[in-house]
């Protein structure tokens, strides 16, 4: 079946967000008194839904604790703002040209919801993008497929007609649940050898890839 859309993850695909991300998971803990994480730690954790990350981060399993903590993350990434996290290169032109090819392009992911809308809109990305879905916006996270079949049940496509695009194992996980095919980024946070791995079907290296693959698998 030819590809008539794609779901891209938000953080390590479209947006360059590593450092807000470390930023604000590290005043998030020193605010309880908890000492802040190795940068790689927490771009190793990213693969998890805020809640669990932080409580990782916090070495707990308090579960009203972590929510505490994962409140002051959303309120320090929402005090940083949409500016301390902005598009590869690549990106913008990417979605123009998917538009222009007539596909659909939405975005999941396993960060705040209201907080990846404010970036797409603040970069203007958000035109090409319908629906942005993150964490409280779905019934599970990534690796579930909920939140995939979500929009394809919106679009009214197959999932095998839906290409899913991330960068982590969580990505490659819910394209194996739906059944849809999937493409890994190695400009994110995981390296090729990660994402080989993880299970993505291809594997790329520029966003200027994607248009020829695409044309390639139909």
């Amino acid at each position: 079946m030819r590809i008539r859309g794609l779901v891209y993850d938000h953080d390590g695909t479209l947006i360059d967000s590593i450092d807000l991300v470390v930023t604000a998971t590290n005043a998030a803990l020193r605010s309880v008194g908890v000492a802040g994480a190795e940068r790689d730690e927490i771009v190793r954790g990213m693969v998890f839904p805020t809640i669990e990350r932080l409580g990782r981060h916090a070495g707990d399993d308090d579960r009203a604790r972590d929510i505490d903590l994962a409140t002051r993350y959303h309120d320090e990434a929402w005090r940083l703002g949409a500016d301390a996290a902005h598009p590869y290169d690549g990106v913008r032109n990417l979605l123009r040209i998917m538009h222009s090819r007539g596909l659909r392009q939405g975005m999941l992911s396993n960060n705040q919801g209201r907080f990846i809308r404010r970036v797409m809109s603040a970069h203007g990305l958000d035109v090409w993008l319908a629906p942005i879905l993150g964490e409280e916006d779905v019934p599970a996270p990534k690796p579930s497929a909920e939140g995939f079949m979500k929009i394809a049940r919106q679009w009214g496509f197959e999932p095998s007609a839906i290409l899913l695009v991330g960068d982590s194992a969580a990505d490659a996980g819910t394209a194996q649940a739906a059944g849809c095919p999937s493409v890994g980024v190695t400009w994110g946070a995981h390296s090729r050898d990660e994402l080989e791995v993880a299970g993505f079907d291809r594997v790329i290296d520029r966003p200027e890839e994607l248009p020829d693959l695409i044309a390639e698998l139909g």
